[in-house]
Parts: C-alpha cells; sequence; structure tokens
C-alpha cells in the first residue's frame, strides 16, 4: 500500500519491492511488534523454565532490573542529555512487559485500582504536555513522542488498563471480554490502513484540522473500522484458526 501511495500506480514489479520491504521490516513503524514477536516465541522456553524455578521475589527482583533500565535510565538520558553507559546485553523493553503481564496475571504484583487510575491520568497528561511543547517544534512529534513502545506512556497504560481489567474480572471473565481480546490482534493489525487513509486520501491532518478534534475523529473511525473489519475477516474459519 505504501508503494502504492507513492508511486500512484499499481504494477507487477511492486509485489517483490513489498516482500523485501517486509522481510526487512521497512513497512509501517507499528508493525515492529510482529517482529519482535517472533523474538519472544523463540525466548520463551528459556523464559518459562526461569520462570519455573525463581522464586516470586527474584521474578520482581529482575522486573525492576529491567523497569530501571529500560525506562528510569532512558528518560533521564532524555531530559537531561546524559548518557549512561550502564546496560545489560540481551534484554528490552518486550521482555520486561512479558514478564511484567505474567506477575500481574499470577498475583505476584498486585496493582490496586485507585493506582492503576492514577497512572492513566498521569500518563495522559505526560503525553499531553509533550504533545504541547513538541508542536512549537515540530507538528509531526504531537503523533509520535509521547508513545514510543520505551515510553511510560506506552508502559503504563496498557499495565493500568490490564490491571484493571483483572481486579474486575477476579475469577470469572466477563461476556465482553472474550471477543474483545479475540478482536484486538485484528485491530493492531488494521488500525494503520484507515489512519493512512484518513491522512492521505482525505489529507486529514494537524495543518487542515484542530488536533483535539483529529485525534477524536482518528481514534473513533479507526477503532470502528478495524474492530468491524476484523470480525468480518475472522468470519472465515481458517483466518480465525490461523492468521486472527
Amino acid at each position: 500500500m505504501e508503494i502504492v501511495f507513492t508511486e500512484r500506480k499499481i504494477t507487477f514489479e511492486q509485489i517483490p519491492e513489498a516482500f523485501m520491504r517486509m522481510i526487512q521490516n521497512k513497512s509501517w513503524g507499528h508493525l515492529w511488534y510482529l517482529y519482535m514477536l517472533v523474538g519472544l516465541y523463540l525466548i520463551t522456553p528459556l523464559l518459562k523454565r526461569f520462570i519455573q524455578a525463581a522464586t516470586s521475589l527474584e521474578i520482581v527482583y529482575l522486573i525492576v532490573i529491567l523497569f530501571i533500565f529500560n525506562l528510569v535510565f532512558p528518560l533521564i538520558e532524555k531530559y537531561s542529555g546524559i548518557k549512561i553507559g550502564f546496560y545489560i546485553p540481551f534484554v528490552g523493553t518486550p521482555i520486561f512487559i512479558y514478564l511484567l503481564g505474567y506477575a500481574l496475571h499470577s498475583k505476584i504484583i498486585r496493582t490496586p485500582n485507585w493506582l492503576s487510575i492514577v497512572m492513566i491520568l498521569f500518563s495522559i497528561f505526560i503525553f499531553i504536555l509533550e504533545c504541547l511543547l513538541k508542536t512549537k517544534i515540530n507538528i509531526m512529534g504531537v503523533y509520535f513522542e509521547g508513545f514510543s513502545h520505551t515510553s511510560f506512556c506506552s508502559t503504563f497504560i496498557p499495565v493500568s488498563l490490564f490491571s484493571l481489567a483483572l481486579n474486575y474480572c477476579r475469577d470469572e471473565p466477563r461476556r465482553f471480554d472474550k471477543p474483545l481480546s479475540e478482536l484486538s490482534f485484528g485491530v493492531y493489525i488494521f488500525h494503520a490502513v484507515f489512519i493512512n487513509f484518513i491522512y492521505k486520501f482525505l489529507h486529514l491532518t494537524p495543518e487542515t484540522m484542530a488536533i483535539p478534534v483529529m485525534w477524536l475523529l482518528v481514534f473513533v473511525v479507526t477503532s470502528i473500522l478495524s474492530l468491524l473489519i476484523t470480525y468480518v475477516f475472522r468470519l472465515i474459519p481458517f483466518v480465525r484458526k490461523y492468521i486472527l
């Protein structure tokens, strides 16, 4: 799709070029997750052995260490301009989130509802603040500054929502949880299609309309259409079983 957007035509030569872009992860930025997911699958057997052998305190200790190196240090570097030389090889934010999700689900770490709500509100405040500061310099910073996958926002918000869901559902999942979780992967895959359509075909950008209005429009349109198209694709048995 991106090649077609750029060249304004459709040709057979674009097929191998698109395939090579896919192999090299030169597609839309949000698809980094698919490539990282392969790595998580490969390392899961090792992490599983560690989880089985480690105590709850050791698991929490590792999560805290990963939190410091993957979130705290980058934040200090970002705002102080000081490059911290200490690092841990072969780890990253995805492993931190992976282990933290396990710890929350297994009740090794418990997050009260009030703390989850505070973290969500704090993350939204920081994101809006960054957006307001960045728009004075670079309007595209409105989209990408606050929600990089190493930022506090993109960590605290999903962790807090996950914790709220766990506390709310307790032992039994509610009826709406299962269909939403089944559709979430497809929404992740498809939402950029609609964002690109809004931006490149309809030409609705921060330069043509108020930023809060555009945020709301993009969120509502992409959420509804992504849920709808994922639901339709999952009606196909092969797609539902092997892809989405």
